[in-house]
């Protein structure tokens, strides 16, 4: 394959300062207009060559022409303009995987290019003396001139990473393409760029995550996400910089992030950065596109569950709006992937386990979801820049429920609502080349509103969940020196949140409002040695907890250190806390299937949650290979049994207390041409301990001991294709006593989730066919099928005592076989 000539800007210099030396070296003189030339850079030649060699050269680099007027004098002149169309197709040099989203820019005239690396620009005019430039993210900017190409052929340009980029990444396409692994112990995620992955449609960003060694949910759920060992309610996920307090639609099995509107997922396990902060596990940082668009743009898509569209629209050359909307399609068409999603995230409803009765009938009435993002984008100018973004969610079921054995034919209807809104407004400047700030406000609202009735018993439960989080963070940064950036910043936050229960027969009302001010001072460093193999991190994070008058400082620590090409390693740590959590008053709250609601820390029978975190990495990368092997050690202090999801002895217990966690993640990664194959496993030891409690260390319910995860990608131009299997051994539970089971009309247990329930075990497929239609509308067909050996898996087991003392063990399983076709296009 011949490429063209494409001159990384760092090898190039100003045609006017090759003028200037050849002037000299032949005692000539040229003679032209500034703006012919000024704008001009290309490599210089030997000194060996001679003058009229050279200026062929010249020629034919920069589209000039060069005459001689006399021994002395040259005179440079730009050639007769002519239409001119040029086309071509960018890739990676090293990877030759095509590069999509390249800004192509000449004579003013702007092209992106799209996911098979094509790009055209028309209207050009041939004599023109400028080059065509090509700007990509991770890669350099490199220039072609536009002699080099032909009228009636495109040509293939390959771009070479960044040294800049390659010493913030330690490793690119980590178990994917477009998954990489950075310095600072982060894992990103460019949605644009990945992969399809086993099982996962449109690159749904919460399932994703859990390719990841280390990162699962025990329970098939997006809401439930347990970064080592930690809880769903003990991450910080945010939104541009918002904090989210729902991450699921359907209840937990689909995100509720638009992965069309989603540019970039970074999930930090430890080392966490000094200006984050206020959750003790996992960070999930999620950016929608943040550079202005280049043209107007709008794609859409459908599957079995929902609808999508986004688009994008340049305002102007300095402002630019993104637009995107999700919406189930359930109102409209129900089919079996519906079904088996409704029975997963439903099955646990009240109501549901009600119609096993003689006397009630029940069916679900309407339920849907939707999610809604803006995000508006300025820039003023090359150093500063605006951005604006908003997102509104919501999930709704209707439940109708009727009684047949009355004559009256008694008719009522339960109802759950969640929805969230998320606005926030972010401005950055760099003032010169060692001074920036950014300055971000964020309003972050949540509520989960629902209401149950009994038919039987005419009663009627309300409850309400809501938080109302809003506050300012200002950061700065200065490049003290070429080896030291160093960042400082104050955050503010103001959480209020609302629990409420009124039931009509007998009447009750009980509310609770609780409001935390949280001021923030933080300062970091990180020093890169001058040869770029090291890399040194640390801050510290003061955290005053207005309301509760209490002081926590948390510092954290990264090392990252090449060893040499093919070898690092990396040792982190951290201090964290957290005043929001989880609870879950009764199993049945919210009609059991939303039953956990958020609360406030008051630092008496609900602390401060703080925990501590170590872990080493070693990582060896040669070739197509790539092995990773981490260990690390966690501990979580000011838990408390009611947030812990207990369904034994310890369901209706208030007590706190901690949990450890020690684990060791392996990664086994190759690469070959349009093949890509990986394994990780996970072993680890999950323990509570409860001090005032009779049993007072045992296994955790998220205590999954051996975890293994492994899959096969295969990719080209226009298909892609990915199976995987996932396999841990089964969670754990507690079962009754066999001797005595019931003692006093209550189940009498055993010592707390010493049972394990059998071994979990899914194979996932997901395939991609990618095509262009009539006038270049781009088209992608998917299929991904979930659980393909539709094996019986189940997720959690819990025991319940009828009024005849008779013990019933309630299973909730995992999808089955769930299949779901795509479509998608963009104009």
């Amino acid at each position: 394959m011949i490429y063209a000539r494409a001159q990384t800007l760092s090898n190039a210099v100003p045609l006017t300062e090759i003028l200037q030396l050849l002037e000299e070296k032949f005692d000539i003189t040229f003679s032209y207009i500034n703006e012919t030339v000024e704008e001009i850079q290309l490599r210089p030649l030997s000194d060996e060559i001679d003058l009229d060699r050279y200026i062929q050269y010249l020629e034919k680099e920069t589209n000039l022409k060069i005459k001689q007027l006399d021994e002395r004098y040259y005179s440079i002149s730009p050639n007769q303009n002519t239409p001119f169309r040029i086309c071509g197709y960018l890739k990676d040099l090293e990877t030759q995987t095509p590069l999509t989203g390249v800004t192509v820019i000449a004579d003013e005239i702007m092209a992106i290019t799209d996911e098979n690396g094509f790009f055209e620009l028309n209207g050009l005019e041939k004599g023109s003396v400028r080059p065509v430039i090509f700007r990509h993210l991770g890669y350099e900017t490199a220039q072609v001139t536009l002699s080099n190409f032909e009228v009636d052929s495109c040509k293939q340009i390959a771009l070479t990473q960044s040294l800049s980029s390659l010493q913030e990444v330690i490793i690119y396409n980590y178990i994917a393409q477009g998954i990489e692994k950075r310095v600072n112990g982060a894992h990103i995620i460019h949605n644009s760029q990945l992969q399809v992955l086993p099982g996962i449609m449109d690159e749904d960003v919460m399932q994703s995550l859990q390719v990841l060694p280390g990162i699962q949910s025990a329970v098939e759920s997006v809401s439930d996400i347990n970064v080592r060992g930690g809880t769903n309610d003990q991450n910080l996920v945010l939104w541009d910089g918002i904090r989210m307090y729902q991450t699921g639609h359907f209840f937990g099995l689909i995100s509720v992030f638009n992965p069309h509107f989603t540019k970039q997922v970074s999930l930090i396990k430890n080392g966490t950065s000094a200006s984050l902060g206020r959750a003790v596990s996992g960070t999930i940082d999620i950016k929608t596109e943040s550079e202005l668009a280049t043209s107007y743009s709008v794609s859409g898509g459908v599957n079995l569950l929902g609808a999508d569209m986004e688009i994008e629209i340049p305002l102007s050359d300095k402002t630019s709006v993104f637009l995107a909307g999700r919406h189930s399609i359930s109102n409209l068409l129900q089919l079996p992937t519906y079904d088996q999603y409704f029975e997963r995230a439903f099955g646990d409803i009240e109501s549901v386990r009600y119609t096993a009765q003689d006397t009630l009938k029940g069916e679900v009435s309407d339920f849907r979801y939707y999610d809604v993002g803006v995000k508006l984008v300025h820039q003023s100018s090359d150093q500063e820049k605006w951005q604006l973004s908003f997102l509104n969610m919501s999930d709704d079921l209707s439940y109708e429920e009727q009684s047949i054995s009355t004559a009256a034919n008694i008719s009522k209807s339960s109802v759950i609502g969640q929805q969230s809104s998320a606005a926030g407004l972010t401005h950055e400047k760099k003032w010169n080349n060692r001074w920036d700030t950014k300055v971000t406000g964020y309003l972050s609202h949540y509520k989960l509103k629902a209401e149950n009735s009994d038919v039987s018993n005419s009663q009627r439960l309300n409850q309400v969940n809501e938080i109302l989080d809003w506050g300012a963070n200002f950061q700065a940064g200065l490049n003290v020196n070429r080896n030291l950036n160093w960042s400082n910043g104050y955050h503010f936050d103001e959480r209020g949140m609302s629990s409420e229960d009124e039931l009509n027969n007998p009447q009750f009302r009980r509310l609770e409002k609780e409001v935390i001010r949280t001021h923030v001072l933080f300062s970091e460093g990180v020093y890169t040695s001058n040869t770029s193999k090291t890399v040194i991190s640390g801050g510290i994070r003061s955290n005053f907890f207005e309301s509760l008058s209490s002081w926590v400082i948390e510092p954290r620590a990264l090392i990252n250190h090449r060893l040499t090409d093919r070898w690092s390693v990396d040792l982190a740590g951290e201090f964290k806390s957290q005043t929001t959590m989880q609870i879950i008053d009764l199993q049945n709250d919210f009609l059991g299937i939303e039953k956990r609601r958020w609360i406030l820390a008051n630092d008496a029978d609900i602390p401060i949650t703080k925990s501590k975190q170590l872990s080493a990495g070693l990582q060896y990368s040669y070739k197509n290979w790539l092995v990773s092997l981490e260990g690390y050690h966690k501990r979580v202090n000011g838990i408390i049994t009611s947030s812990q999801s207990f369904q034994n002895q310890f369901e209706l217990v208030r007590s706190s207390g901690s949990y450890k966690i020690t684990g060791l993640d392996l990664l086994l990664s190759y690469r070959y041409e349009n093949l890509s194959a990986w394994t990780s496993y996970t072993v680890s030891r999950n323990l509570n301990e409860f001090k005032e409690l009779l049993d007072q260390e045992f296994s955790s319910n998220i205590d999954i001991r051996h975890f293994i995860t492994s899959g096969v990608n295969y990719s080209s131009k226009k298909i892609e294709c990915s199976l995987g299997l996932n396999w841990h051994t089964g969670n754990p539970f507690t079962e009754p006593s066999e001797e005595t089971p019931v003692i006093d009309g209550e189940i009498n247990y055993r010592f707390p989730n010493s049972s394990n329930l059998a071994y979990y075990l899914r194979v996932d497929l997901a395939a991609k066919y990618k095509f262009v239609l009539a006038q270049k509308i781009r088209t992608q067909i998917g299929l991904s099928v979930w659980n393909l050996t539709d094996n019986y898996n189940a997720v959690n087991s819990y025991f319940n005592l009828t009024d005849n003392e008779v013990i019933e063990q309630v299973t909730e399983n995992g999808l089955g076989l769930t299949p779901n076709v795509m479509l998608r296009m963009t104009f």
